[in-house]
């Protein structure tokens, strides 16, 4: 990327509902496949039913989310294509919305309570590009990357493309997140 013909950085930071969403079914729906194992659950809890999920719940829970993660972005930014959930469970997804916004708000209120910044001015973006470009010798860094921040248990790390990483708010808080994201800068400047 460049700006007045000079390299030049951008780091986007979303919470994607989309993304959230599907985890929140997942969680709600007691979805137990690999692929939905593969990232922890949702904090605050959903309401988890009792009764597991039917395998073909499962098998459509899991294209509908490597289809909502997969290489889908859109052209010339870093925004994630919209995908509708799979027809199969177009009844259970219409039953959790409500839930889901009710889950969503409470989340939001509680964040607002707490008086802890927001997570994109916590996150040390500055501090890390000034020390790869003192270590790579460079006056900018060139390089876009997009964080997809969701709010789950522990510290968690997905990158989903080149440019794309997932992260839990709790990892995006800590000093774990300089480490991260000072190796994948580097590596992005690199390229760039």
């Amino acid at each position: 990327m460049h700006f007045n013909d000079r390299p030049t950085w951008l780091v986007s930071l979303d919470s994607s509902s989309e993304i959230i969403f599907a985890l929140y079914a997942r969680d709600a729906l007691n979805v137990t496949s690999p692929t939905a194992g593969s990232v922890p659950p949702l904090e605050p809890a959903v309401p988890v039913s009792d009764i597991p999920a039917s395998p073909e719940v499962e098998h459509q829970w899991d294209e509908w989310w490597t289809s909502i993660t997969g290489l889908r972005l859109a052209p010339g930014g870093n925004a994630l294509i919209p995908v509708e959930p799979p027809a199969a469970l177009e009844d259970e997804i219409r039953r959790l919305r409500p839930a889901y916004s009710q889950w969503a708000m409470d989340l939001r209120a509680a964040e607002t309570r707490s008086g802890q910044p927001h997570t994109r001015e916590i996150i040390p973006l500055r501090e890390v590009t000034d020390e790869v470009k003192r270590e790579l010798g460079q006056d900018n860094l060139d390089f876009t990357l997009a964080i997809q921040e969701i709010p789950v248990e522990g510290r968690y790390w997905h990158r989903m493309t080149t440019d794309t990483v997932m992260a839990s708010s709790t990892l995006l808080r800590s000093e774990e997140a300089f480490t991260k994201l000072k190796t994948l800068i580097r590596e992005l400047a690199a390229q760039g």
